[in-house]
């Protein structure tokens, strides 16, 4: 869209056209307003390196001929890129509720011991070992998890495809 936006002859960037446009498709399809925007802000980020040049799939994307399998070249230069792959994300998403459920059970398992075998504590008491019985829960197995995406998730060696 960027290529084609510069012989439009429009007043704006054309790069900023281009994104707009692409948040009014994203909209259009059916995401929100404000999902788009963040969608459209990080595309933005993402696409641009620290020196404010544009990063390689841009660049491939911007150059891109039909059947000169650019795309197949992106895809393998960022296929274990963290921050772009959205492995991370789809990762958390499944422990989520593990750390949630496991917190709740370890809460309400520690509340009732205290309430049952403690009768005099003190309601602070109780809710400060019910918390404390969730962490032990959650910070445990979200350690394991990060541990596991990097065992799982790590860096490949450099891709073998060369660049042009």
């Amino acid at each position: 869209m960027w290529r084609h936006g510069e012989s439009l002859n429009l007043v704006t960037n054309p790069r900023e056209h281009a994104l707009a446009s692409l948040r009014t498709m994203l909209v259009r399809t059916g995401m929100s307003d404000k999902n788009a925007q963040k969608r459209i802000l990080f595309l933005n980020k993402m696409s641009q390196t620290e020196d404010g040049s544009d990063t390689l799939a841009v660049t491939a994307g911007y150059q891109t001929m039909q059947d000169d399998n650019s795309l197949a070249m992106i895809f393998e230069e960022y296929r274990d890129e963290t921050r772009v792959s959205g492995a991370l994300w789809r990762f958390y998403n499944r422990g989520k509720k593990i750390m949630f459920i496991g917190g709740c059970v370890a809460a309400f398992i520690a509340i009732w011991f205290v309430t049952i075998f403690i009768p005099s504590s003190s309601g602070i008491a109780v809710l400060a070992a019910g918390l404390f019985a969730a962490a032990l829960v959650v910070i445990p197995t979200f350690l394991v998890g990060a541990l596991v995406y990097r065992v799982k998730f790590k860096k490949t060696p450099a891709s073998t495809l060369p660049r042009s």
